[in-house]
């Protein structure tokens, strides 16, 4: 090879090098030229071309990880959010953006060019994304709701890392872990999506949420699914942590009527009625597990406690005197086989008692009618229990009352 021509391929290859250098440096230029012009474009509120710029910008390889192209890209979609003169529609999701691009600028800015305001900013955006995950909930767009909240997420890192509890407007406005994963429980729940449900709700359990409603919720997903004993150790968890709770209380009572058991649930609500002794349905729920078990006395004993502090307690005005109607019908078949020749003593006896059981459930059966009276069961029951009392009158009145509510009935 000559010298000349050696001379010309070194002068060409000097030339091509020189040209790939100036086009790489042109293309970081050409791409820092377009993080710059969305602030330009920001500045002027022109948000279309912002946007177009900075997403350009963001999906660049030479920019995509600039905490300049952050800051701005955050900057560019927080004020898209809060527009109102019609660039909010250029995003559907500005808000979560402008709150990840701010805690990438954060994250990013080494030389911390950025970071006072971009922190603020962060915490701003996060507090648009709580604002817009409640709309979003009103709105019935759960899963837009959740989408927000979520975004908030990946704020609470970097506030442990920068030490910024004093300043973060989240804390401010008791925006926290907890209440966003209660609040995208409530979200996931309206879209019975029970597995994300549950996941939300094991969470606030195991940062120990004070409130003794998500262990009820957690059981009543699995009552829905079939497991009571599932769904009673959750509630027996929340019990464990708020004993007094009356929901927890009630909750737990119920689970054990649908298994039926029993002698376990009587010892729970005689413990519910020792907590809360003024709660006239813990009385009157215990009362039915009595007379199952033909405790007659102790079912009296509840009803009569129930009606002291409720005297317009109509169902426990009406059980107590069916208590001694169904007693004193008990009775009167007795009768049917003795003979009354052969054992009138006996006969006598026993006929005095139901007889006196009749007369003792008129007081209660006429304070029921009282409360309701145009109930049809009472009417029945004092129409027979006042003709077999002798009481004619009153039996007739029963029968003209049924009377008129049959005509009530077919007009």
């Amino acid at each position: 090879m000559t010298t000349r021509k050696l001379f010309l391929l070194l002068g060409t290859c000097a030339y091509t090098c020189l040209f790939v250098l100036l086009f790489c440096v042109n293309n970081v230029f050409a791409q820092k030229f377009l993080v710059q012009s969305a602030a330009n474009y920001l500045d002027y509120d022109e948000l279309d071309k912002a946007k177009t710029a900075i997403d350009k910008a963001h999906l660049h390889d030479k920019t995509n990880n600039d905490p300049k192209m952050w800051y701005y890209r955050g900057q560019v979609y927080f004020a898209i959010h809060y527009d109102t003169t019609g660039f909010d529609k250029l995003s559907d999701d500005a808000i979560a953006i402008a709150a990840k691009s701010f805690v990438n600028c954060i994250a990013t800015d080494k030389n911390l060019r950025h970071i006072d305001i971009a922190k603020d900013m962060m915490s701003r955006s996060g507090v648009g994304c709580y604002n817009a995950g409640i709309e979003a909930y009103m709105a019935g767009e759960y899963e837009k709701a959740i989408h927000n909240y979520m975004a908030i997420f990946d704020i609470f890192p970097v506030e442990i890392e920068h030490d910024m509890d004093a300043k973060l407007l989240l804390k401010r406005r008791n925006i926290t872990r907890a209440g966003l994963y209660y609040n995208s429980y409530l979200a996931s729940s309206k879209m019975d999506d029970d597995k994300r449900s549950k996941d939300y709700l094991e969470k606030l359990i195991e940062m120990n949420y004070n409130e003794p409603l998500i262990y009820i919720y957690m059981g009543r997903m699995y009552m829905k699914e079939g497991d009571t004993t599932k769904a009673l150790e959750y509630v027996e968890m929340g019990r464990d942590y708020f004993e007094e709770d009356p929901d927890l209380i009630t909750e737990e009572l119920n689970i054990y009527i649908m298994q039926g058991n029993v002698e376990i649930l009587i010892v729970k609500l005689t413990e519910a009625i020792e907590l809360d002794p003024e709660n006239k349905l813990l009385y009157f729920n215990r009362v039915t597990l009595y007379e199952n078990r033909g405790e007659t006395d102790k079912a009296e004993a509840d009803y009569m406690a129930a009606i002291e502090l409720d005297e317009k307690y109509f169902y426990a005005n009406y059980n107590l005197g069916a208590l001694y109607y169904n007693q004193a019908v008990e009775l009167i078949q007795k009768l049917d086989d003795i003979n009354f020749l052969k054992q009138k003593s006996l006969y006598e006896k026993i006929e005095g008692q139901a007889d006196g059981l009749f007369k003792k459930s008129i007081p209660s059966l006429e304070n029921a009618l009282e409360i309701k009276p145009k109930d049809r069961n009472t009417l029945i029951a004092l129409k027979e229990i006042y003709a077999r009392t002798g009481d004619l009158a009153n039996s007739t009145d029963m029968r003209r009352r049924l009377q008129e509510l049959e005509e009530d009935d077919s007009e």
